[in-house]
Parts: structure tokens; sequence; C-alpha cells
């Protein structure tokens, strides 16, 4: 592996199967899959966690692991968070949600963003699912700033829209948006 100023930490979360809640097709495919690209197709020298999937993607679990990358990190290092799954308008639900209060087990942009904040390098959020634009829209509710500084890059599988529902779209057996972005990166670049 290549060493470069800093060294990439990479945690990949996948949810498909929610308690209670409709499934998320592919979602679990996709966190292996970039799973794989982080870990074996990364010529950079990168620390990349076992996936969070299903079960093991519970919010304390979420919440341990970005912290424990904060806390060890030096300012060149950088962070790449990708999750899978079901989101809403500023929020993502790790596996333990419960419909009788969703929020307390939501994580909102502001929390995640609270979570990262002693992480001193870049940091880049990957997501798929619906209304993943909505970490970076300077909506606001609940934190109009949430990931709008200078050290974040938001990566979103849809767009932002008043107008109509948001869907996760499956091409295959993963996200449309993660099964291009794969692509994307597994090709060479013409020059």
């Amino acid at each position: 592996r290549y060493r470069c100023e800093g060294a990439g930490y990479y945690l990949v979360i996948g949810i498909e199967d929610y308690w209670r809640e409709e499934k998320s097709d592919g979602s679990t495919n996709d966190a292996y899959a970039m799973y794989d690209l982080f870990k074996n197709k990364n010529n950079l020298y990168s620390r990349v966690n076992e996936p969070l999937v299903d079960g093991a993607a519970t919010k304390d679990k979420i919440k341990e692991m970005v912290q424990d990358i904060a806390r060890v990190a030096t300012p060149k290092d950088y962070i790449v968070i990708y999750f899978s799954g079901h989101m809403g308008r500023d929020f993502l639900l790790p596996v333990n949600v419960r419909y009788n209060d969703p929020m307390k087990y939501a994580i909102t942009d502001a929390e995640l963003e609270d979570w990262l904040s002693p992480f001193r390098g870049h940091a880049t959020l990957i997501l798929e699912g619906p209304d993943s634009s909505s970490f970076a829209n300077n909506d606001p509710l609940p934190n109009p700033q949430a990931f709008q500084k200078g050290k974040y890059t938001v990566l979103s599988s849809t767009t932002f829209s008043k107008d109509f529902e948001q869907k996760h779209h499956v091409y295959g057996d993963n996200g449309l948006f993660t099964y291009y972005l794969i692509e994307g990166l597994r090709k060479p670049r013409e020059i």
C-alpha cells in the first residue's frame, strides 16, 4: 500500500433487515461491495473496519466507531463513512429504530456531525437511501449548518425535492447509486 500524507479510515454500514420496517433491498450487498472496494481495491494506506451490517449496526455501535476513529486520527487523515439503508429528512435509521419513538433511535445529521467534530481531518459521507441529500441541503431542521463546513463532502443517492417522495432504487443486487459508484471507482481512468 502507498503511504500518502495521512491515513484513510473507512466505516461501512448497511442495513437491510429492520425491525418492523420494510426491507431496504440491496443494502447489505451495498455494504459488502463497498467494504471490498475500500479494503481490497484501494492502494492508499487505510484502515478499514469490518462492515456494520444489519443487527450489528446499532446507534450505539455506530457512535462508538465514529468516536474511536475521531480520537486516534491526525489532521492529515481522512474518514469515509458509507451508509446504505432507510433514511428520512435529515436523519438515517440504525437497525434498532422503534416506531413508538423513531427519533430517539435515529441518527440526525446534526448528531452525526457532532460525533465527527473532534475528527481533525476531512470527512466524506456516502449515503445510499431516500432523502439522503437532506444531510447537506442547508435545511433548517434540526441544524441548518450540518455538514456545511469545508472539511465535509457529502455524496448522496438522491436530490432534495419537496414535490415528490424520494425512493431507494435497486439495480441487480445493489442500490443503483452504489452500483454506479463502484463501477466508476473500479474503472481505470482514460487520459
